[in-house]
């Protein structure tokens, strides 16, 4: 006859587990939306002359994250150029939906396609026709792009004599998909999300409207308040005192008209008599 075992108490009550997951997850949240944050500073602080591992620069460092952030951000917009800013932007995603308990589907694939999403953003960048400045020494894709388009562009006579805006547009649309699987957003949130826009667009408009409207009639008033003010300010004209000792000139009467007499009529002569027979 077999004897049921009770099973032993574990250390941790029914559903701590659970609840230590989603505490891991909120942190492991926080700490990727932390370094969201301190990354697009350290972007937004970016000084070229700030020494860095590709850049031995002497003088202090002007970054607002300080040597991290500077040697950080030169790398990556040396090497990725603007695609930087689209790998600061996955991380705030991940990190908005480990803290907020929505969790992230496929966490190793994700990761993978991270440097490869950067890559094909850095391509697409790669494709606009701007020159090197200070701020983006690599140009907008940075070195990555600008070698992979090279490869790329010669891809073009092969393809029907492409442009290499045409090729850009194509790297774009490749980068824009691969953000979509790496972000990890369902097809469900990304249409929340569309119509939350949506709405939320419709309804800055419509308050952008009212206050313009609102300011517009807010003017008119003070305008003419104040032109009320400044006509009540202003004194009527008085007529001025006339010196009794000035002779005034007497008044000239009118000229009269002029009438031209009438002709006097002609003298009537009798008709001659006729001639005896």
């Amino acid at each position: 006859m077999a004897v049921a075992r009770r099973a032993k108490p574990g250390l941790l009550p029914p559903g701590a587990w659970v609840t230590i997951r989603r505490r891991i997850g909120e942190v492991a949240g926080l700490s990727l939306l932390i370094l969201a944050v301190v990354l697009l500073l350290a972007w937004l602080s970016y000084h070229a002359t700030d020494p860095s591992p590709l850049r031995a620069a002497p003088g202090p460092v002007n970054n607002l994250m300080g040597g991290f952030g500077a040697a950080v951000t030169d790398v990556g917009i040396q090497t990725f150029g603007w695609g930087y800013l689209v790998g600061v932007f996955i991380l705030t995603a991940w990190g908005w939906r480990l803290f907020v308990q929505r969790g992230l589907t496929k966490p190793m694939l994700r990761v993978v396609l991270f440097p490869v999403t950067m890559l094909a953003a850095a391509l697409a960048f790669g494709a606009v026709p701007l020159a090197a400045i200070p701020e983006l020494p690599g140009g907008p894709g940075g070195a990555a792009g600008r070698m992979l388009f090279i490869h790329v562009e010669r891809l073009g006579p092969i393809l029907g004599g492409l442009s290499a805006g045409t090729l850009g547009l194509a790297a774009a649309g490749v980068a824009a998909i691969l953000l979509i699987f790496t972000l990890g957003f369902s097809p469900r949130e990304w249409r929340d999300a569309g119509v939350s826009g949506a709405v939320g667009v419709a309804r800055g408009w419509v308050a952008t409207t009212r206050a313009a409207v609102t300011g517009w009639r807010a003017t008119v008033r003070e305008v003419s308040h104040v032109a009320e003010q400044i006509r009540e300010a202003i004194p009527e004209p008085k007529p001025s005192p006339v010196d009794p000792r000035i002779e005034r000139p007497a008044a000239v009467p009118p000229p009269k008209p002029q009438t031209t007499p009438a002709p006097a009529p002609a003298p009537l002569v009798a008709a001659p008599a006729a001639a005896a027979p």
